[in-house]
């Protein structure tokens, strides 16, 4: 059986803060299509000090992937901007292109 996409970001999140990776410096996370490689896209100017902090954005993100059923092999890119943060994934059947919003409070 495959990983769901909410048990790979509880490991993901784990391992990065294990790592010592913060959010204020992720630009984006992307998955390979096929499950064997995690890329961090990182910024040398840091988000604002009130950006959420990983641990919530990626337990919010977890949460909808949970919900709706995704699997691990569907994600893409989880992108860190300023007013939110975007799931990029693809349909269960891999030719549709879903984005997730996750807007961020003030």
């Amino acid at each position: 059986m495959d990983m769901d996409a909410a048990e790979l970001l509880e490991a993901l999140c784990a391992q990065l803060i294990a790592d010592g990776t913060s959010s204020h410096e992720l630009i984006a996370i992307e998955f390979d299509p096929d499950g064997n490689k995690v890329e961090l896209l990182t910024s040398k100017v840091a988000h604002v000090q009130s950006y959420p902090d990983l641990v919530s954005i990626l337990e919010t993100i977890s949460q909808s992937c949970a919900h709706d059923r995704i699997g691990a092999q569907q994600l893409r890119r989880i992108n860190f901007l300023e007013e939110e943060i975007k799931l990029e994934m693809v349909s269960s059947s891999g030719d549709q292109t879903i984005v997730y919003a996750f807007p961020l409070e003030e």
